[in-house]
């Protein structure tokens, strides 16, 4: 079994939504991802409390070097280095994704640590903002359970479950409260306020309308609950942005395959890139940007 290797913690905002990476991720070409997860190796809540310090690093480095978009200056890499050598992220991993152990002052350091990114902008790209005529041709193709992933700047980093009827649900971190976490809104308006330049349409697979509706029910859900800057999966009361596509995909009886990677520092993770690399998912739709190639980062 490869070995995870520490800690992720991060955000999405509304201009700043879920990046592409000057760390180096550990992509998984193995089958033992669930195996991975499930590992129970625990701490105690007073070493989680010794961490905290590490664990703010790695929220604010995770943050603007994964999950915004294109925000400049990128943390160095000494920041990262610079933890306490007896940090072991894989156990501390496993242990705030599969026990109750209390998370609340985590959470509040890792959403300040997020927040305080957000006032750094990202690097332009040549790429315009979708145009009205553009939003109305991606509304056209659209159908109920369909994954919107998206970007800006130099980033392709959001993922959106769309519900039918111009509707979407996903998950944002912004300064405004009303923005911080799962919300239910149309898609013109998020176009609206939000520079989202980049677009890839997935549709699952050999799906039933019982799928989608168990698809759909899971995510309105989670409407209201907040965003999940310590990025874990088993958490249930915070999601981010592509964990609740994820998850949302995930309660369909039928198997739709999207398969995490490791990062550097620990984590297990859902980005864009693995929602592309699925066999499972037909392109609907594209803007700005093509399909990476289908199962070059795992084993399916």
């Amino acid at each position: 079994m490869k070995k995870l290797l520490a800690l992720l913690i991060s955000t999405t905002a509304i201009f700043s939504a879920c990046s592409k990476a000057d760390i180096n991720s550990d992509l998984v070409n193995d089958t033992n991802l669930e195996a991975l997860a499930s590992t129970k190796k625990t701490v105690s809540q007073k070493v989680i409390n010794e961490n905290k310090d590490n664990i703010q690093k790695v929220a604010k480095g995770i943050f603007t070097n994964k999950f915004a978009d294109g925000l400049k200056p990128k943390t160095s890499k000494n920041d990262f280095d610079n933890l306490n050598p007896a940090f072991n992220g894989e156990v501390i991993f496993n242990s705030l994704n599969n026990n109750e152990i209390d998370k609340t002052s985590l959470y509040l350091l890792s959403d300040d640590a997020v927040r305080k990114e957000f006032s750094k902008h990202g690097t332009p790209d040549s790429l315009a903002k979708i145009t009205d005529t553009q939003a109305n041709q991606l509304l056209s193709v659209l159908k109920a359970g369909d994954i919107i992933l998206c970007g800006n700047d130099d980033s392709f980093i959001h993922t959106i479950v769309y519900e039918g009827n111009g509707v979407i649900i996903h998950s944002l971190a912004s300064l405004d409260p009303k923005y911080w976490g799962v919300v239910k809104e149309s898609l013109k308006t998020y176009l609206g306020r939000s520079e989202r330049d980049k677009f890839v349409v997935l549709r699952a697979k050999n799906i039933t309308s019982d799928d989608i509706k168990k698809e759909l029910e899971f995510a309105n859900k989670q409407v209201g609950k907040p965003y999940d800057s310590l990025f874990l999966f088993n958490s249930g009361d915070r999601f981010y942005c592509t964990e609740l596509g994820y998850q949302s995909i995930l309660a369909m009886t039928t198997k739709v395959r999207v398969l995490p990677h490791k990062e550097k520092y620990g984590w297990q993770i859902v980005s864009n890139d693995d929602f592309m690399d699925s066999p499972d998912f037909d392109t609907v739709w594209t803007l700005g940007r093509e399909r990476a190639a289908i199962g070059k980062n795992h084993t399916y």
